[in-house]
């Protein structure tokens, strides 16, 4: 790609939410505030995104950060990620959005800019595009058109926050990372819920930086 990808997807009206309002009860703690290298997790997903998105906004609590657009808190409290993702779909004002998870602080550019590469190629076929992992799907680090709304206020009025759901509902591209095995995927996709996963990601933070 002849022009740099920030570029790119700026031109193409593509932005990125950052969902930060669940409660981290498998935690114990505000998985957005944990940190790493004396920087919270949340700052290391946003410094990520800002390298790739001209517009980057947190939802589910108001945040500040000098690379952020904006933050909101979610529309409908309470009812997990599909909240979030939701909130993220009303509040933008484009039709792609990249939405990215706390779970994934490990999350890398080179993986978000495959992501967006193919949903721009396919922007006109499909509404979501959700990466499939050796572990199953990641739908905290996916985009999704604003069509989906209607499906997830469906779900919402029906009192069903499973976000597994919505997939059967509108019409989702599967991106295969099955294939490719290497282990800087596999700790990219790394999912964090638990303190033993948080001292996991310590660890391999600490290796990165000393391996630099």
């Amino acid at each position: 790609m002849a022009k740099s990808i920030k570029k790119f997807i700026k031109e193409e009206n593509i932005e990125a939410f950052v969902l930060a309002g669940g409660k981290s009860a498998r935690m114990g703690r505000d998985k957005a505030l944990l940190e790493i290298g004396g920087k919270p997790f949340i700052d290391h997903i946003i410094d990520t995104l800002s390298k790739i998105f001209s517009r980057i906004t947190v939802v589910g609590r108001i945040y500040k950060h000098p690379d952020l657009a904006s933050s909101y808190p979610d529309i409908v409290k309470g009812i997990g990620p599909i909240g979030g993702i939701y909130t993220a779909l009303r509040k933008s004002t484009n039709e792609l959005n990249f939405i990215i998870g706390l779970d994934y602080p490990l999350m890398t550019r080179e993986i978000i800019e495959k992501i967006v590469s193919i949903s721009l190629k396919k922007a006109e076929e499909y509404t979501a595009f959700i990466p499939v992992c050796s572990d199953g799907i990641h739908p905290l680090v996916s985009i999704y058109k604003k069509d989906a709304i209607p499906a997830i206020e469906n779900l919402i009025e029906r009192r069903i926050y499973r976000v597994n759901l919505l997939f059967s509902m509108i019409k989702t591209y599967y991106i295969d990372f099955t294939g490719i095995p290497n282990i800087e995927t596999e700790k990219a996709f790394f999912n964090l819920n638990t303190p033993k996963d948080y001292e996991q990601i310590e660890r391999i933070m600490f290796n990165r930086a000393k391996n630099r």
